[in-house]
């Protein structure tokens, strides 16, 4: 009884971040001015040469003008996205096929660890890319959401680990 609660258990935090990533993924396709907007000043550190140019007159060597470039690190984004939504969705299905006894709980709870390790890489990516563009001094909030989304996607690949 316990190994099925805990299957189900593992499917549903396995759904969640699925049903999380597609609302990202499904805005990030559909609406892809808002996001992109936001690359484009992270990598031109906009906000930080206004609000802190002493500080911006150390690092202004990093700036990346480009808007082709900033365009095609956010498609690479969105694909990155896109490929992790794909496989916790497999990864969903395969749970629930587990728990009717189609596929192998290892075989699913392998194809979870995938997908959460693809969320959490995501955010993991951002916080590691956004350190090198000083994301911390103007954009606070999304380092704290990046965080507190690796957070989720850590803690959930070790709830998977531990059936």
């Amino acid at each position: 009884m316990i190994d099925t609660a805990l299957l189900v258990a593992q499917t549903a935090a396995t759904g969640f971040l699925a049903a999380w990533m597609f609302t990202g993924v499904k805005d990030n396709w559909l609406h892809p001015d808002l996001n992109g907007a936001v690359v484009g000043v992270i990598l031109r550190i906009e906000k930080m040469q206004l609000n802190f140019p002493q500080e911006y007159a150390q690092i202004k060597h990093r700036r990346v003008e480009s808007d082709r470039v900033h365009r095609a690190i956010f498609w690479l984004i969105v694909l990155w996205e896109t490929l992790a939504l794909i496989v916790l969705v497999i990864a969903t299905v395969a749970m629930g096929l587990a728990l009717v006894g189609v596929v192998s709980p290892d075989i699913a709870r392998s194809l979870a660890l995938m997908g959460v390790l693809l969320f959490t890489s995501v955010w993991a990516g951002f916080l590691i890319f956004g350190n090198h563009w000083v994301y911390w001094y103007c954009h606070e909030w999304g380092q704290n959401s990046h965080f507190q989304l690796l957070l989720w996607g850590l803690s959930t690949l070790i709830f998977l680990a531990i059936g």
